[in-house]
């Protein structure tokens, strides 16, 4: 799919339907799994495996921010 980005004039389509057919149902998968159910307010952070950098945020309700 990502072979034809170079020759569309916006490509947001294009990954807004590559996020819904591969990413959306596993992410929210792991969101039920990490935070459960329920509303859950805190703080959390996030760490890119690769480069090491983090990033530390707080929310009220922590499954609807990582959606």
């Amino acid at each position: 799919m990502r072979e034809v980005l170079p020759y569309l004039r916006d490509k947001t389509p294009l990954n807004k339907v590559i996020y819904k057919v591969y990413y959306e149902k596993p992410l929210t998968d792991m969101i039920g799994r990490v935070v459960g159910t329920g509303i859950h307010t805190g703080i959390y952070k996030i760490t890119h495996i690769d480069s090491g950098k983090c990033y530390i945020g707080q929310s009220a309700n922590i499954a609807e921010r990582w959606k």
